[in-house]
């Protein structure tokens, strides 16, 4: 989908108190989205490689991380002074800062009386391509703010993009700290479910906390698998995968009920390409269904070797193919073309396509 301006942290810092905000791989910003860089696509030029998050990388014209977003419309660059100079004049039809976003297209107009949005109209009142409450401008406004919600409730669409949800006693099952930056993946514990959906369809998110919020958060400091929590953000989709963003609220609590467990699927209803003779990606009929969730599929092989972001795929036998990633991995699994397994578990989430992700080397079973 194509890369949408975000709210500036700046100006929503003033909008709420303590307001900050989960796919080589896979999360959310209490400012960024889901920080995985798993996307294939082809680098934009020869620009100094590496993570878009400098001052020199989010200005030089290139896409530095390979994910084929550039400078600004990167993401990873929303935290950068060169990427928040506002736009001087927010309704003279041109792009002022340099960021590629004009008027109320560029986040640093969202609260600019010119850039008004009406948050429950269904129209965009300011035309800057954002409606209601998926406009930054909404993020304070009452109508945006969704109250107590399962988890189902979010990712089967139920509460839109834009919307604040709060969710309740859900349980962590992934945890990655990188740079200080803390992704986590929550799922609704064993069982539990809305919607007269089937458990654990629809049941897991992504959410992240970036470095500069993570002490806004302080029982992220010592957050683990298997904790339960509370949280508040924004619904946001990510590179197509939904995730908790601009998160406002986050403690750990009781009374979650048993674990989940990760969930036997079979490799063609989560497969990320079911006929790679085709062009581009077919993914399984229940890969939506399964998106954040613990999953396992069993007696699987690879058919390459890890690529250099430590991505490979494995089958079932069929044509259908399922792509590992290592985002949750402290190291990149030493995996031989035809290499078998008895069993591969992780969370299984969207971000650049979907993709399974193991949390640690037992997930990978010989």
């Amino acid at each position: 989908m194509p890369r949408l301006a975000l709210p500036s942290l700046t100006l929503l810092s003033l909008l709420f108190a303590a307001f900050v905000v989960v796919p080589a791989c896979v999360v959310t910003n209490a400012n960024e989205g889901e920080g995985e860089g798993e996307g294939e696509g082809e680098g934009e030029g020869e620009g100094d490689m590496g993570p878009e998050n400098t001052e020199a990388r989010c200005s030089d014209g290139y896409s530095n991380d390979d994910d084929t977003f550039v400078d600004c419309q990167d993401y990873d660059c929303d935290e950068t002074e060169v990427c928040n100079q506002p736009e001087a004049n927010c309704s003279d039809g041109q792009d002022n800062n340099g960021n590629s976003f004009v008027d109320c297209q560029d986040f640093t107009c969202d609260l600019d009386p010119a850039c008004d949005e009406d948050c429950a109209d269904g129209a965009d009142n300011d035309g800057d391509t954002r409606i209601d409450c998926a406009d930054g401008g909404c993020a304070a406004d009452p109508a945006c703010d969704a109250g107590v919600v399962d988890i189902q409730a979010i990712q089967f669409g139920t509460v839109g993009v834009g919307a604040l949800a709060t969710v309740d006693n859900v349980i962590v099952t992934a945890v990655k700290v990188d740079g200080g930056a803390v992704t986590l993946y929550l799922q609704e514990p064993d069982g539990v479910t809305s919607g007269g959906h089937t458990y654990p369809q629809y049941s897991g998110i992504a959410f992240y906390v970036g470095a500069d919020f993570v002490a806004d958060f302080p029982d992220l400091g010592t957050i683990a698998v298997g904790d339960c929590v509370t949280t508040k953000g924004e619904i946001s989709e990510r590179n197509s995968g939904t995730q908790l963003y601009f998160i406002s609220e986050f403690a750990k609590t009781t009374g979650c009920g048993a674990a989940p467990t990760p969930a036997l699927v079979s490799l063609d209803d989560v497969a990320t390409d079911t006929d790679p003779a085709a062009a581009n990606d077919q993914a399984g009929p229940l890969a939506e269904a399964y998106e954040g969730v613990l999953v396992e599929v069993q007696t699987v092989a690879a058919t390459e070797v890890p690529d250099a972001n430590g991505n490979f795929r494995v089958s079932a036998g069929g044509d259908a193919v399922l792509l590992v990633s290592d985002f949750l991995l402290s190291a990149t699994p030493n995996v031989t073309a035809s290499q078998s397994f008895s069993s591969i578990k992780g969370v299984f989430n969207q971000f650049y396509g979907y993709s399974l992700q193991p949390r640690t080397a037992a997930d990978l079973a010989p």
